[in-house]
């Protein structure tokens, strides 16, 4: 069999895998979204690979090729599978994002009931939701790190709803940790966030270190708030703080 008729085509899915990847990464609204290109190598493979079965499936049908063993033929099922996955679910994200007709509000209503936590997690990136339809998402998954780093970056997260966010920190680790590094922290840098809400969260208790920079170097913390980092493990955060204390003028 001559396999150079497929490096072509490899190469072609395997640039499109790439190009895929780089353009969900530039639509994307999550701060994490950069390091997607991890998966670079993956998408790639799994591109070249669509490509190359793709190829050889209209080969077989033009008769110019035979079907490949078992083998070879569920590996490109499977990749074929996978891409196709892959591709429903960009679909399906961009469809959450771009829900906005009147005449679909009530698609918007059926989502924001859903229980799978990756609808929910779109949707909150939608910039036509109201403040009703946020609340009840906020309401909904007000434990979930990760849409909730979502929801407050939306543009109807209003004071009542950072509220919400302060006054329902998860207990327990890994939930907790997480929920200060994606969802607090970006909070405390709000200059919308009421300063009883601020002193509230610096006040939780001794924060991750993410949170812990995001105290230390507000003009509104205190001299109290930042003195308990002064003597931190980390001997950046001890540093930071000390030269925070030095900078408001604290006895």
């Amino acid at each position: 069999m001559n396999k150079s008729v497929y490096f072509r085509p490899f190469l072609v899915g395997a640039v499109f895998g790439a190009s895929w990847l780089f353009y969900t990464m530039f639509l994307s609204t999550s701060s994490t979204a950069p390091v997607g290109i991890i998966l670079l190598p993956v998408l790639m493979m799994l591109g070249g690979l669509a490509g190359a079965a793709i190829t050889h499936l209209a080969l077989v049908i033009m008769g110019r090729k035979k079907l490949l063993s078992v083998e070879s033929g569920v590996v490109m099922l499977l990749t074929l599978l996978i891409c196709a996955k892959i591709y429903s679910d960009n679909q399906r994200e961009m469809f959450f994002k771009e829900i906005e007709t009147t005449q679909e509000r009530e698609k918007i209503e059926l989502f924001l009931d859903s229980e799978d936590d990756v609808v929910a997690g779109t949707l909150a990136t939608n910039v036509h939701l109201s403040e009703a339809d946020l609340a009840k998402l906020i309401n909904r998954w007000k434990l979930d790190y990760m849409i909730m780093a979502r929801v407050i970056l939306h543009k109807n997260f209003n004071v009542p709803m950072m509220a919400t966010v302060v006054n329902n920190v998860p207990p327990g680790n890994p939930e907790n940790s997480l929920f200060q590094t994606y969802v607090l922290t970006p909070l405390t840098r709000d200059a919308r966030l009421p300063e009883d809400l601020f002193h509230r969260i610096a006040n939780m208790g001794v924060a991750e270190h993410f949170l812990a920079l995001a105290i230390i170097e507000s003009s509104r913390s205190t001299c109290d708030e930042v003195r308990i980092y002064i003597n931190a493990k980390n001997p950046v955060l001890a540093n930071t703080a000390q030269n925070a204390l030095v900078k408001k003028k604290c006895p």
